[in-house]
C-alpha cells in the first residue's frame, strides 16, 4: 500500500532535504563522461574454505578450489577500458597466485568491484541501486549531517527482496556526489559486503570506485567459502613486459598496501611446499 510513497527521514536540524535530489541527479548533471577512459588497476583476492564436500565440484566457478588446500590467495594487474560505467573490457595478467594452474575462481565476484552506483542496477541487471531516482520507492532513507560539507544517507529495503541492499553512503552536500559507501546484500547463493571509495568530482572516478573492497560468503549444499576481493584503480603499472611470478620487487612497487601476515603465510606455505 505504501510503496508508492518514498520514505525520507531527516535527522538533525542541519539535514538538507535537497541532498537526495542532488544525489539522484548527479550523474546526469555533473558527472564527467567516461566513454573511452582507460586505466590500470591492481586486484588482490583470497579464498578461505570453511566447509566443503564433493558437491562443490558441480559449481563451475569453484572447481579449481574444490580440493586441495583450504586457503588461496592471488594478485592480478590489468587494464580496464570503458564505453560506459556498465560496459567495459578488462585485460588481466596474473602476477602471483596459489590457485592451481592460476585458474580463475568465482569470476562472478569481479562485478562486485565496479558497482554502477548511480544506475538503475548496481551489477549488470542485478541489485536495484538506492542511489537511482527510479528505485526510491523500494527503500527507506535516513539523512543526517556529518559536517557542513558532508551528509550521511542510510538506506534499508522496504521489502525482504534479494534485489535490494542495505547500507549507507557519505555524500557531498553541495553536489550530491557519493564519496564513500558500504552496503550488504545477497545474490545467487552469495551474501556480500561492498565497501567503495569514490574519486573526486573532476575525474572519471566520480562515477567509479577508486578503491573497492568486497567480501562474500558462498553457501551451497553444506559448502561454505569465504571470498575477499580488493581492487585499486589508482595505481599505475610500469610499462614493461609482464613480470615472472618470482619478481617480488615488481610486486612491492605496485602493491597499494603491504600484505597482511596471514596473506604472507599462505604464499609462504604454498611456494615452500612446491
Amino acid at each position: 500500500i505504501f510503496l508508492n510513497m518514498p520514505s525520507f527521514v531527516y535527522a538533525g536540524v542541519t539535514a538538507d532535504s535537497l541532498v537526495m535530489d542532488r544525489m539522484f541527479s548527479y550523474r546526469r548533471n555533473l558527472a564527467p563522461n567516461i566513454n573511452g577512459y582507460t586505466d590500470d588497476f591492481y586486484l588482490k583476492y583470497s579464498f578461505r574454505t570453511m566447509r566443503r564436500n564433493p558437491t562443490l565440484f558441480f559449481v563451475p566457478s569453484m572447481y579449481s578450489i574444490a580440493k586441495g588446500k583450504r586457503n588461496y590467495i592471488g594478485e592480478n594487474i590489468g587494464r580496464i577500458t570503458f564505453r560506459s560505467i556498465d560496459d567495459y573490457d578488462i585485460e588481466q595478467t596474473t602476477l602471483k597466485s596459489t590457485i592451481p594452474h592460476n585458474r580463475k575462481a568465482m569470476n562472478v565476484m569481479m562485478r562486485f568491484i565496479i558497482p554502477n552506483l548511480y544506475g538503475i542496477s548496481l551489477f549488470g541487471e542485478y541489485m536495484l541501486s538506492p542511489f537511482n531516482h527510479s528505485n526510491r520507492f523500494f527503500y527507506k532513507y535516513r539523512i543526517s549531517a556529518i559536517d557542513k560539507d558532508r551528509t550521511c544517507i542510510t538506506f534499508h529495503p522496504k521489502l525482504n527482496n534479494t534485489q535490494l541492499i542495505d547500507g549507507f553512503a557519505v555524500v557531498e552536500r553541495l553536489t550530491g556526489r557519493i564519496i564513500h559507501t558500504r552496503f550488504t546484500g545477497e545474490y545467487d547463493m552469495v551474501t556480500f559486503e561492498v565497501n567503495a571509495y569514490m574519486g573526486s568530482g573532476d575525474t572519471p572516478y566520480a562515477l567509479l570506485p577508486l578503491k573497492c573492497e568486497s567480501k562474500a560468503t558462498f553457501r551451497f549444499m553444506g559448502n561454505e567459502i569465504r571470498v575477499g576481493f580488493y581492487a585499486d584503480f589508482g595505481c599505475k603499472i610500469p610499462m614493461r613486459e609482464p613480470p615472472t611470478l618470482q619478481d617480488e620487487k615488481f610486486l612491492e612497487k605496485i602493491r597499494p598496501d603491504s600484505l597482511k601476515s596471514i596473506e604472507k603465510s599462505i604464499y609462504r606455505e604454498h611456494f615452500e611446499g612446491n
